[in-house]
C-alpha cells in the first residue's frame, strides 16, 4: 500500500459575492492571500495573478507544499478552486482544509460541488 502524498481539493464554487469581489483590485487578492497561506502555515514561493478586461481573472499560486488555483467568470457567478497540499514530511491535509475554508471565507459561494482526492 502507498503512503498518502497529499490532499487534492477541487471544487466549484456557484453564486459567489461578485458585488464584493468586483471592488478588489488584483494587490488586494494577493495581499490576503499571501496572509492566508501564511496563516494555514504553508509556503508561498510565487505567484501569477491576471485580470481580464471582463473583471474576471485568475490565480496561479505555487507553495513549497503545491499550489492554489483558482479562476472567476463574475458573470456566471461562479469560481473554480485546486488546492493541493503536499504530505512529503508530514501529513499536511489540515492544512489543504484550512486553505480550502479561507477560500471560502472570500468568495463566499452560496453552493458548492466538492470532490476530494487522497493522493
Amino acid at each position: 500500500m502507498k503512503k498518502e502524498t497529499g490532499k487534492h481539493i477541487i471544487a466549484d464554487l456557484y453564486q459567489c459575492n461578485f458585488q464584493y469581489l468586483n471592488k478588489l483590485d488584483i494587490d488586494c487578492y494577493k495581499k490576503y492571500i499571501s496572509q492566508v497561506i501564511q496563516d494555514c502555515n504553508l509556503t508561498e514561493v510565487g505567484n501569477f495573478y491576471k485580470k481580464f478586461p471582463n473583471g474576471s481573472f485568475s490565480a496561479v499560486i505555487s507553495l513549497a507544499e503545491s499550489h492554489l488555483n483558482f479562476h472567476t467568470w463574475p458573470e456566471l457567478d461562479y469560481i473554480s478552486l485546486d488546492i493541493y497540499v503536499c504530505n512529503y514530511k508530514k501529513n499536511n491535509s489540515k492544512k489543504a482544509d484550512c486553505l480550502y475554508q479561507k477560500m471560502l471565507d472570500l468568495f463566499k459561494p452560496k453552493k458548492i460541488k466538492k470532490q476530494i482526492i487522497l493522493r
